[in-house]
């Protein structure tokens, strides 16, 4: 299990990695084994586990096969106490009965006028490809939705590619993690701690500052261990044996 502690020091090393980037664990991977195919299994039902070293590789194995999340709530109403959740409210598009994700809310989210008021929030919905993209996770893999500077790759729960990085909505920062799991669509979890901002200070730069680095940091040592749990305990609810080298 990946205690705090743990996770300061990974996130150390993270910070000193990204200035050389992944490339650089590539090139060492490739000068020693002269392969830059990733390690671990061929994509199969179930899926394979996937070894740590894969964060060295660019280029990804995955397995292909249709979105495994509903789109709503049915999968996660039975672990909402489990994540020391209150409630579970579908994620809907405006002015539309349409659902697109579900929502795990610390305690009813109520009306509050200022969104740095409502609860905590623990988001699960799917990230569609771009025009041009096959797939929506390799891009995120490469770099991109490295908000604040801080950009982070890691096996989740030993099956699935994962991306985790930090975000901001109205209500405040949140730490997301978005997830490869074999389809064209990535799925994304978010830890949302609105007014988060009036304990850690300014965490968000403003265009020409500088990245509030001290603040981001202990925000996502706080936040992303948690998040990272829940998302190991939503996969399994929505999607039993699965991975990102699943197929089927």
């Amino acid at each position: 299990m990946v205690t705090r502690d743990t996770w300061g020091t990974l996130l150390r090393v993270t910070r000193i990695a990204r200035s050389t980037s992944a490339a650089l664990a590539l090139l060492l991977a490739t000068a020693c084994t002269g392969d830059t195919t990733p390690p671990g299994d061929a994509p199969g039902n179930p899926a394979p586990g996937i070894p740590d070293a894969v964060v060295g590789y660019d280029q990804l194995v995955r397995g292909s096969r249709a979105m495994p999340f509903s789109g709503d709530c049915s999968q996660l109403t039975g672990i909402v106490d489990r994540l020391g959740m209150a409630v579970a409210e579908p994620i809907g598009e405006p002015l539309s009965d349409e659902t697109t994700g579900c929502a795990l809310y610390a305690s009813e989210p109520g009306d509050a006028q200022d969104p740095a008021d409502r609860p905590e929030s623990f988001r699960v919905e799917p990230l569609a490809p771009e025009d041009g993209q096959a797939d929506a996770f390799t891009a995120y893999w490469g770099g991109e939705g490295g908000a604040q500077g801080y950009h982070r790759r890691f096996v989740l729960g030993g099956r699935y590619h994962a991306v985790e990085s930090v975000g901001f909505s109205l209500a405040g920062p949140f730490c997301l993690l978005t997830v490869d799991v074999a389809a064209p669509e990535a799925l994304q979890f978010a830890l949302e701690r609105p007014g988060a901002e009036a304990e850690y200070g300014r965490l968000r730069a403003k265009e020409g500052q500088e990245v509030p680095r001290e603040a981001v940091d202990r925000f996502v040592v706080d936040t992303c261990p948690t998040a990272a749990e829940h998302a190991v305990a939503a996969l399994a609810a929505i999607d039993p044996n699965g991975g990102s080298r699943a197929t089927g």
